[in-house]
């Protein structure tokens, strides 16, 4: 768990599939208490082309579909005299339908 709060803004990312664009991510503003670990309902957006959606379809009906996401966010520390500071990601893989259900790599479990 974070040790102090957090406060999140303007997040935002990116779907790719097979290096072409899928889809974007909203991550709300969001205030993240100290000593916790929180789950923040994040809205995503899919417009794949039609190729791209029988393929995704296809692949996540084999167990094999992965995205790769980019994204960034405004992170504020309030404790800290509210130092902030922009978070960036690139190039996460995420595995959609990990047939052992157990890829935590983006968790802090």
């Amino acid at each position: 768990p974070n040790k102090f709060e957090v406060d999140l803004n303007n997040g935002s990312g990116q779907f790719h599939h097979d290096g072409n664009y899928v889809g974007l991510f909203e991550i709300p503003q969001s205030k993240i208490s100290g000593k916790a670990i929180s789950d923040v309902v994040v809205k995503v957006t899919f417009s794949p082309d039609k190729w791209s959606a029988i393929g995704m379809t296809t692949e996540y009906y084999r167990g094999t579909l992965k995205f790769v996401i980019d994204g960034h966010a405004n992170v504020q520390i309030p404790a800290l005299g509210s130092y902030q500071f922009d978070a960036k990601f690139d190039d996460v893989i995420v595995n959609v339908n990990d047939p052992s259900k157990d890829d935590t790599h983006l968790c802090a479990c």
